[in-house]
């Protein structure tokens, strides 16, 4: 099966929706396609601050940009129990799955920009994505836990709707505008 990077994430999920695999295989499969596509687009590199583990000097900087590698994660279960708990929502198990596979910048260029998810700051990053971000009420409060944004038309979190939980674990996303 090919994945479809770059798609909607609805499209996706529809897509994966039909074939019967493992949390692992679903999260790996799906992360792996992502980093391939940036690397043969040549778009690993990163102007920010990186962990050395995440350098990866095969790919040559340009100006300030430098090359950066996707890692094994270094996340665990505690980890995300105790943003689970700071939330009041219980994560998708696809994304504890994908939270615990790979530290990585960015997975794609178009569509949903996932948060970025590295070493040494991944749950700084996503407790400023849940906490700072938005206003609680419209997206915490409401079951709503964004895990990045839409890239096209700058339309705001998308987030996994928790409360709109389905018999074969799949999770909804939405994604829309937070004025008015």
């Amino acid at each position: 099966m090919e994945l479809a990077v770059g798609l909607p994430p609805q499209v996706v999920a529809s897509t994966l929706a039909g074939f019967h695999m493992t949390v692992s295989r679903v999260v790996s499969a799906y992360v792996d396609a992502a980093l391939e596509q940036l690397k043969r687009e040549d778009l690993m590199r990163w102007p920010g601050a990186l962990p050395d583990a995440m350098r990866d000097p095969s790919i040559v900087p340009s100006d300030d940009w430098i090359g950066w590698k996707a890692i094994p994660s270094t996340v665990t279960s505690a980890e995300l129990d105790a943003l689970e708990e700071a939330t009041g929502l219980a994560f998708p198990p696809l994304y504890r799955e994908f939270l615990s596979y790979r530290h990585f910048v960015e997975l794609t260029q178009r569509g949903v920009a996932f948060e970025r998810h590295l070493s040494h700051d991944w749950s700084d990053t996503l407790r400023r994505a849940y906490f700072a971000s938005w206003p609680r009420e419209r997206i915490l409060d409401a079951g709503l836990l964004p895990f990045g944004r839409e890239t096209l038309m700058d339309a705001g979190p998308v987030c996994f709707d928790t409360q709109q939980r389905l018999r074969t674990e799949t999770v909804p996303w939405s994604s829309g505008t937070m004025s008015g």
